[in-house]
């Protein structure tokens, strides 16, 4: 069996959450059990990356993710399509 392929994840502080930030991460880790979310850490490569926000302030950094070909802001249930589609086209490079 190859490896996963990594996916990072970055958050929001959490001050003004106006959905599950980390159960919808989790929901997504369960969907896609072919990759591996994991926190995205400066300068590392990843396939994609989700930064995970609680609302629509989107404060979370980018700072340090340009390794990464895509990467999705988070900011409600209504970006699930989005963040979905995203880990289906990781999971083909």
């Amino acid at each position: 069996m190859g490896s996963k392929r990594p996916v990072g994840v970055r958050y929001c502080g959490g001050c003004n959450p106006r959905f599950d930030r980390v159960g919808f991460v989790r929901r997504l880790q369960e969907e896609f059990p072919e990759i591996s979310i994991e926190y995205a850490e400066e300068g590392r490569q990843y396939a994609a990356v989700l930064v995970v926000c609680g609302c629509h302030a989107a404060c979370a950094s980018q700072n340090g993710l340009s390794n990464a070909p895509e990467i999705l802001v988070v900011r409600s249930e209504a970006d699930v399509p989005a963040a979905k589609a995203l880990l289906k086209r990781a999971m083909l490079q």
